[in-house]
């Protein structure tokens, strides 16, 4: 019998590389926590299909504010998002007096309803109450947004006593000083004969004897960009957050990278403020619990004074919202959040083995069965590999296209889009500004075309004006920055052309959401590079968060134009319309190089 002879200890200890056997490790899961990785689900596929009339929800809306959003705001049925999350909020909020409520991170599709559906129940819930008390704040991550949920709280808002600011530099325009009492006690709240008190006007009581206590609000609910609340917090006298119940941050997945002046330990130091002596020693406190002066050690834990912890220890419910919320537990982690649950969008062609199969088996999670989950759907997974948690961050309504072309042809392409096509009603995303302005500069020589120029070297007053005459049809082409990808509702916007590539998958699913909003049809343009088209490829991958394997001709249609000849009678046209352009910035570019030279 031949024996087999083994290899030389030498070759055993060194073998060639071209012979070795190479071991790839596999990737490691992700373990992602439990609440990321069952969620409660809703379908976001058509809005118009999955509509529920809105008179089904009276168990959960006031039938005022249903009548009203019926008869003044047009709205008859609410979408995926409001069906899901109206009933879970109202019930939430009902909780509050008796157990803390879960915090709820809710990430849906652009132009899905995600506003009306925190704002509604906010509403419903705030207006139970009949004392004045600044009890909810909007954070949004610019002024243009924050106009733009005001407006919503302002309309839903009508039939209520509830008030609602957007915030500005003067606390003065949210709290007032509050009439003082003559009183030794020095403040009203201990006095125990009101009969016997003298009220003092607050213009003729000393200045220096006011406090925060001597302020009352004029507000219900504040909306603000992060920076304008803390130094209203920080600045503002008279301003405070002790009575603050909700917080709403909305774009959540932009703020919760933004570290800005701190501005979400502000808050909550604001609410729940460091204090450095008990209550119980307060002689105004003591004027009205005599008991508690005379041994105020028997109500000392662990944990300090039991009377200061019920007094001054408050909670913020804290409502998150994205259409492209991060599924990095780290940067979650740094929002505080209590018991979370994810409400998250799903499409409803796809069930649970479809899902894991294109996205990658999602780590398990040992123990616990999945979330409650909309009646007829199958519960999923997050992928844990996905950088975003929605399904899908793009409304179904959406036809992607891109035109396959070099840089120095774009110019060509808009022209024939703009002047050949007739395209109307387009909102174009431009890089920097410098582009965004030449782009206004070419556009306007278009026959027929008026652009305007919105970046943030606009005034949001001049931006607002642009807007409205954009609504009105004034205007056929917005050409802007990123400044206006995010959350920024403008009404009737058919066509959302990137003359620039977006850097990645999260801002390209902001630029396009500007169209296909609330079950309308949009169609979504990408002028690309041919050297982009790999880049390109990974970004609508991690936008729909499809898989390696995804062929970019299946999500996205190339669209295709004939150069012109020397004989073409469009030549001309785009010629003189090319050189009109070059002529005026040339001029712009002579004035602004005078301008430097006369500064120097």
């Amino acid at each position: 019998m031949a024996t087999t002879s083994s290899p030389p200890l030498s070759e055993q200890l060194f073998p060639t590389l071209s012979e070795a056997d190479i071991k790839h490790r596999s990737e490691a899961e992700r373990r992602l926590p439990h609440w990321l990785s069952h969620p409660i689900q809703f379908q976001a596929g058509n809005l118009a299909q999955f509509a529920q009339n809105i008179e089904d929800f009276s168990e959960y809306i006031d039938q005022e504010l249903i009548n009203h959003a019926k008869i003044n705001l047009n709205i008859h049925k609410l979408f995926p998002v409001q069906k899901c999350l109206i009933p879970i909020l109202t019930k939430q909020f009902k909780s509050r007096p008796f157990r803390r409520p879960s915090d709820i991170c809710v990430s849906s599709p652009t132009g899905s309803g995600k506003t009306l559906a925190y704002v509604v129940p906010m509403v419903n819930h705030l207006k139970q109450s009949l004392t004045r008390e600044l009890r909810a704040v909007v954070v949004l991550p610019t002024r243009d947004l924050a106009q733009q949920v005001f407006k919503s709280f302002q309309q839903v808002c009508q039939p209520t006593h509830l008030k609602c600011a957007i915030a500005n530099e003067d606390a003065q325009s949210f709290f007032k000083r509050a009439p003082r009492y003559a009183n030794p006690v020095n403040d009203h709240r201990y006095i125990r004969s009101l009969e016997s008190a003298t009220v003092m006007a607050p213009d003729t009581y000393p200045e220096t004897a006011f406090s925060q206590d001597d302020f009352v609000s004029t507000i219900d609910i504040l909306v603000s960009t992060p920076g304008t609340l803390v130094d209203l917090i920080q600045n503002s006298r008279g301003f405070t957050l002790r009575d603050l119940e909700i917080l709403v941050i909305d774009e959540a997945d932009r703020l919760m990278v933004s570290h800005k002046h701190d501005w979400l330990n502000a808050i909550e130091h604001a609410v729940s403020p460091k204090l450095y002596g008990c209550p119980c020693k307060d002689p105004g406190f003591a004027h009205d619990c005599d008991i508690l002066q005379k041994d105020c050690s028997n109500y000392f834990t662990a944990n300090g004074c039991t009377i200061r912890n019920a007094r001054y220890s408050r909670y913020i419910h804290k409502l998150l919202f994205s259409a492209t919320l991060s599924s990095d537990p780290q940067i979650l982690m740094h929002m505080n959040l209590f018991q979370p649950r994810l409400v998250l969008a799903t499409k409803p062609s796809l069930t649970s083995t479809k899902i894991r199969n294109s996205l990658g088996t999602p780590a398990s999670t040992p123990g616990g069965s999945p979330a409650p989950h909309s009646i007829g759907q199958t519960p999923i997974m997050v992928n844990s590999r996905s950088e975003l948690l929605s399904t899908t961050a793009i409304p179904d309504e959406l036809d992607e296209r891109m035109f396959i072309t070099e840089t120095k042809d774009k110019l060509y392409v808009m022209w024939y889009l703009m002047s050949e096509l007739k395209y109307k009603k387009v909102l174009c995303f431009t890089s920097d500004k410098r582009k965004c302005y030449e782009l206004f500069l070419f556009l306007n020589e278009i026959d027929g075309v008026r652009a305007v120029n919105f970046s943030s070297d606009n005034k949001p007053e001049l931006r607002q004006k642009y807007i409205n005459e954009f609504k009105k049809g004034q205007v056929e082409v917005i050409v802007a920055t990123d400044l206006c990808a995010r959350g920024i509702d403008i009404d009737g916007v058919e066509y959302v052309i990137s003359y620039d590539m977006p850097p990645s998958g999260i801002l390209y699913a902001h630029r396009v959401g500007r169209t296909a909003r609330a079950g309308n049809k949009g169609t979504a343009i990408t002028l690309v590079d041919s050297k982009q088209l790999v880049q390109f490829k990974k970004i609508i991958q991690a936008a729909h968060n499809k898989p390696n394997s995804m062929k970019l001709s299946e999500v996205v249609e190339e669209m295709k134009i004939s150069l012109m000849n020397q004989k073409d009678d469009r030549r001309d046209h785009y010629v003189k319309t090319y050189e009109n352009y070059k002529d005026k910035l040339n001029l712009m570019k002579a004035r602004i190089a005078r301008h430097n030279k006369n500064k120097q």
